[in-house]
């Protein structure tokens, strides 16, 4: 599928809450490596090591941020609005 077909099949809706999800639950490649980091950490400490699946991943992966809350988007969109002179009410 191309992206113009895409863009025609999916709304921008379920875009995004196809990236909140893989944000929060990775898939393909990203979740083969932490299955991969998984069992690392799990022969490691079967031979006596201390480790944690983190010290396995590679370094360009970072656990997904938390989602700000709508108190938090709120107050960043009245903060922009203020300062482009428009009225809040």
């Amino acid at each position: 599928m191309t992206v113009a077909e895409l863009g025609q099949r999916m709304s921008s809706r379920e875009f995004s809450e196809w990236q909140v999800f893989a944000a929060n639950e990775p898939f393909g490649e990203d979740r083969a490596d932490v299955h991969t980091a998984l069992l690392c950490s799990v022969l490691a400490n079967a031979w006596g090591g201390k480790s944690e699946i983190k010290d396995f991943l590679l370094k360009f992966w970072q656990p997904p941020e938390p989602i700000p809350s709508n108190d938090s988007f709120r107050a960043l969109f009245m903060g922009i609005t203020k300062q482009m002179g428009g009225k809040i009410e």
